[in-house]
């Protein structure tokens, strides 16, 4: 009997915590560029034209990501790999804003994924999935150059290739200039599943039906 009463207690605790849903994100890796570009690199591990500038908007996020110059192809890449087996989910912050030189809706803030740190062959050892440029082929997400902030997700299938790094540019054959595209807060994260912390009122009803049946084994 004592060993029905664990079974059925810990079969409603299950229960509660289902019901009470499973969480979805656990962090793979994460850039709010506030401690410099240490986790990034360029092509072939090399340089790049990264660089780390205060918000231009003062919207109270600090240190931000633009570039000194426009490039193809990849400009800062993820110094590591980033492996997941299954679905993930790509957030960031976007900020497009016009100077001069620069065509609006068109500065050329670009996001991806590579395989290698030198991506030549676009579709396979590369990705673009979001962009400023809105006739480009393929994308995922179209980027607002706006002037404002805007925070983008992106849900990727890791498992397709494996392994990745993340990407990003200015690209030269947009209409933007360098210094007119920004990326903050970026983080990359599994959709594997994992279980909550159970909330107050889940180990309430728990403590309720372990009564319960505590009684109802001890009146047998």
């Amino acid at each position: 009997m004592k060993r029905l009463f664990q079974t059925s207690v810990s079969t409603v605790a299950g229960i509660i915590l289902v019901a009470g849903g499973l969480s979805a994100s656990a962090a793979g890796f994460s850039e709010d560029f506030e401690s410099g570009l240490g986790q990034w690199t360029g092509k072939y591990g090399g340089s790049h034209n990264g660089l780390i500038v205060a918000d231009p908007l003062s919207s109270g996020r600090g240190s931000v990501l633009t570039f000194c110059d426009v490039t193809y192809g990849g400009d800062i890449f993820t110094a590591d790999p980033i492996l997941f087996s299954g679905t993930t989910m790509v957030s960031f912050d976007y900020l497009g804003l016009a100077i001069p030189c620069s065509t609006p809706g068109d500065l050329g803030g670009f996001l991806g994924t590579a395989l290698t740190l030198n991506p030549v062959n676009e579709g396979g050892d590369h990705i673009w999935y979001a962009a400023t440029k809105n006739n480009y082929p393929g994308l995922a997400v179209s980027l607002a150059d706006n002037g404002l902030w805007h925070r983008y997700q992106i849900c990727i299938e890791g498992e397709s290739f494996g392994s990745f790094r993340l990407m990003m540019e200015d690209f030269v054959f947009s209409g933007g200039s360098s210094g007119d595209v920004y990326f903050d807060n970026i983080s990359v994260t599994s959709t594997s599943l994992s279980v909550p912390e159970p909330t107050a009122a889940s180990l309430a009803i728990l403590g309720a039906l372990a009564a319960a049946l505590r009684r109802k084994q001890c009146s047998k």
